[in-house]
């Protein structure tokens, strides 16, 4: 994926979050690219509280009331402990506005920003 990204656009700088994983994805990247990796919290994947590192086959046996919620309407009901995904846009959607605005423009003239 890095490669494609690299020869197919301009980059002029990678955003990830600062979590380990995400961020050795974005330095990946940002070598290829020859930019710098910017890492950001509000970036990371949505908190599942008390779910973090359950096994999917035991949530409906440990969670048998607010799994199925999160089931049936993902977009509003909260983990246990944890995050909508509500909360995720809240956290995430200013970010990638200032990131538009911050960058506005460098996609001019053909350029391939990505």
């Amino acid at each position: 994926t890095a490669n494609y990204i690299a020869q197919n656009y301009q980059v002029a700088c990678v955003y990830a979050s600062d979590l380990l994983r995400a961020f050795h994805t974005g330095e990946t990247i940002g070598a290829m690219c020859h930019c710098p990796v910017v890492p950001d919290k509000n970036l990371r994947e949505i908190h599942c509280g008390e779910w973090e590192e359950a096994a999917f086959g035991e949530m409906l046996t440990r969670w048998p009331d607010s799994y199925p919620m999160w089931l049936n309407d993902i977009g509003h009901v909260q983990c246990p402990g944890g995050e909508s995904v509500k909360d995720v846009l809240s956290r995430v959607l200013p970010l990638l506005t200032d990131l538009a605005r911050k960058h506005e423009g460098e996609n001019e003239k053909g350029n391939k920003l990505f």
